[in-house]
């Protein structure tokens, strides 16, 4: 109730309601909230989705893997310089950026272009770390899997269907040796 009065006087009083400033809240999304990633890419800050980097990263990891392991290659400089040249193209790409023109004075070198890559797997660690998931109540998912009872089970059965036993009582299962360990 509290919060309609607050939010009707904000209405005439031109402030913010303070449910808005409310961390708790998640009916409402804030623009400080967004998580847009920004790089300079030789001639302007670009503001990209990280989710769609990620991505274009994940599409070519494997190839970059390698081409960043080969540029690290201590015995043949030719498999290094094949690798760097490798890791440079798929960072371009990527980021969408050109490598630096001397005469245009834009683009990003190549050791810019490594450091780019890398800060941006950084980001992407320190997000997914700090990353403060929504909470859920515990009596609002229900257990993917139901629990055995541990002793035998309270039904009884008065017909056989297709059991041999005329007891009609069902006893608990065995373990397994693997099953106890």
């Amino acid at each position: 109730m509290m919060r309609f009065f607050s939010w009707i006087r904000s209405l005439f009083s031109g402030s913010a309601p303070a449910a808005e400033s409310d961390p708790d809240r998640f009916d409402l999304f804030l623009p400080s909230e967004r998580m847009i990633y920004s790089y300079f890419d030789g001639k302007e800050v670009v503001h990209r989705d990280p989710i769609v980097l990620h991505r274009k990263v994940t599409e070519v990891g494997q190839e970059l893997a390698v081409d960043i392991k080969a540029s690290d290659n201590k015995l043949s400089n030719k498999i290094a310089a094949e690798g760097h040249k490798g890791t440079i193209e798929k960072v371009k790409k990527i980021f969408g950026v050109t490598a630096y023109e001397e005469s245009k004075g834009e683009g990003l070198t190549e050791a810019e272009l490594l450091a780019l890559l890398d800060h941006f797997l950084t980001y992407c660690q320190l997000v997914k770390k700090n990353s403060n998931p929504l909470s859920t109540s515990s009596t609002a998912t229900s257990p993917s899997t139901v629990p055995s009872p541990a002793g035998p089970s309270p039904t009884t059965s008065s017909s056989d269907s297709g059991s041999t036993d005329s007891g009609g009582t069902i006893s608990a299962p065995t373990s397994s040796p693997s099953a106890s360990a």
